[in-house]
């Protein structure tokens, strides 16, 4: 059943952000067009093709916090909520449905982000047959031990995005259980959620040692061994913020559902 949710919820997503990234890469190009080949131009072409793109990069981004806010609270805790309530399927299952799509589609943006640099930097310019030599050079050269780092990193953002997405809809979900005012109170169950974090995180880091700096310095096999360990801690931390925040949720919507 969550694939069948999923199959309607990620085109709902994408039909408000693809022409954003339409946009985006256009931005991209116009902008890469202009520092690479309007040097004859105005100072203030060259000023306002930069400002274009940086609006429309912000603009990418505030419209998928936006979204992923709007299609949970919308679809889950206003009208459409009588109707996807009324569907045999379980709170969780609603809650993974919505963190799954949010989050993908979160991870397309940063890749439509790295796009749109390459995009000005091509099209400026650069060459592609010298930048694809030296990043074959920058890769060859990377230690295995680094690339396992890269991974991590990037399984450890993937986590971080569900677990900032699930905080959001926790705040959400507590701010809906008064009769009013829903948006302030969601707004004030976000601070304390990120108080929560704040307080519960730094005393983790002082017991585990997360933040001692030589866990950085990875050179030989024990340090790397180490950083492993910090990885991992940093993961198990991150999952348990989000088994927290899902279950929360979840009994809140199966137990203190207050649909407006």
């Amino acid at each position: 059943m969550l694939a069948k949710l999923m199959k309607y919820e990620m085109p709902a997503l994408g039909r408000r952000l693809g022409p954003l990234y339409l946009a985006w890469i256009a931005t991209a190009i116009f902008l890469g067009i202009i520092a690479g080949h309007g040097g004859n131009l105005p100072g203030i072409i060259q000023a306002l093709s930069g400002l274009l793109y940086g609006l429309v990069s912000a603009a990418v981004v505030i419209m998928t916090v936006i979204l992923v806010i709007q299609r949970y609270n919308t679809s889950l805790f206003g009208d459409g909520g009588y109707f996807s309530h009324a569907l045999p399927v379980g709170a969780g299952t609603h809650i993974m449905n919505k963190v799954l799509s949010a989050t993908i589609w979160t991870i397309i943006s940063g890749i439509i982000a790295l796009l749109t640099g390459l995009i000005i930097a091509f099209t400026s310019g650069v060459s592609i047959t010298e930048a694809f030599h030296a990043m074959g050079y920058f890769f060859g050269q990377i230690d295995g031990r680094v690339v396992i780092l890269i991974i991590e990193v990037f399984l450890l953002c993937v986590l971080s995005i569900g677990k900032s997405i699930l905080a959001i809809y926790t705040a959400i979900a507590i701010g809906h259980q008064p009769q009013k005012h829903n948006v302030l109170c969601s707004i004030g169950a976000y601070i304390l959620v990120l108080m929560f974090e704040g307080s519960t995180g730094g005393l983790i880091g002082t017991v585990t040692g997360m933040y001692d700096s030589d866990l950085f310095n990875f050179t030989s096999l024990d340090q790397f061994i180490t950083m492993q360990i910090f990885v991992a801690i940093v993961a198990a931390v991150t999952i348990a913020y989000a088994a927290i925040y899902f279950f929360l949720t979840r009994w809140l919507m199966t137990k203190r559902l207050n649909l407006q």
